[in-house]
């Protein structure tokens, strides 16, 4: 994946190739961004890829995370899967990062 944030612009252009989708929250809303739009790098050799843009307000919250994340099991080898980590990233707030990382992995660990 690629991020490219302009703080001058309040702009950010983002390519999963491949990746999960990255998160975006404002406010209460969560939106993802480059999901299942793109194929990883190095399948087709002439593919082309294309970004997305979008705007970034302040207090928008960006999450990008690896497949580790969701492909990740419970005791009962369910895959924890893209949507479970849609609640912890609208609670999120300003708690800084550590904090952030706590919350988004508290779920998966349980």
């Amino acid at each position: 994946f690629a991020l490219v944030y302009r703080p001058d612009l309040r702009r950010a252009v983002y390519v999963a190739a491949g990746h999960p989708p990255l998160l975006h929250r404002r406010r209460d809303t969560v939106t993802s961004r480059g999901a299942g739009t793109q194929i990883p790098v190095g399948v087709l050799r002439d593919y082309v890829w294309e970004n997305e843009q979008f705007n970034v307000e302040t207090d928008d919250v960006l999450v990008l995370y690896t497949h580790g994340v969701i492909e990740a099991r419970d005791r009962e080898q369910r895959p924890f899967g893209n949507e479970k980590l849609i609640d912890p990233v609208v609670f999120l707030g300003s708690s800084g990062l550590f904090a952030a990382t706590a919350a988004l992995s508290r779920p998966v660990l349980e």
